[in-house]
């Protein structure tokens, strides 16, 4: 198992050095081939445009909190299963939680159960 993460890890750091490497020459290529002649700036090389990469993403995208971070942990998915079994009578909810419990491994019973009010 161990082997089998670290050729995944691998795997994923030659992809991303890839991707940086085509993301910021084509950053390159558009600045240069537009950015002199609108704006009479001047050219940049490969390290500013993945400056530039780097300075867009903060200020328009932030780093991890889409992919994962909130959006897995409560996002609008969470909301719509919640609503799916409000709506849901206690034994099409029992038949839901036994077929999905084994595939996810999550506590179903304990995540999704309405407490009955105290008279």
């Amino acid at each position: 198992m161990k082997k089998w993460m670290l050729i995944k890890a691998v795997k994923f750091m030659l992809f991303a050095a890839a991707a940086g490497i085509v993301f910021g020459n084509v950053v390159v290529w558009l600045w240069n081939a537009l950015i002199p002649e609108i704006f009479h700036a001047n050219t940049i090389n490969f390290w500013q445009g993945i400056g530039l990469l780097v300075l867009a993403r903060l200020l328009f995208g932030g780093f991890g909190h889409r992919w994962g971070g909130h959006r897995w942990k409560g996002g609008a998915w969470k909301y719509k299963m919640e609503q799916k079994m409000a709506s849901m009578t206690p034994e099409e909810r029992e038949k839901f939680q036994a077929k999905w419990k084994n595939h996810c491994g999550c506590n179903w019973d304990q995540n999704y159960q309405k407490e009955e009010p105290a008279s």
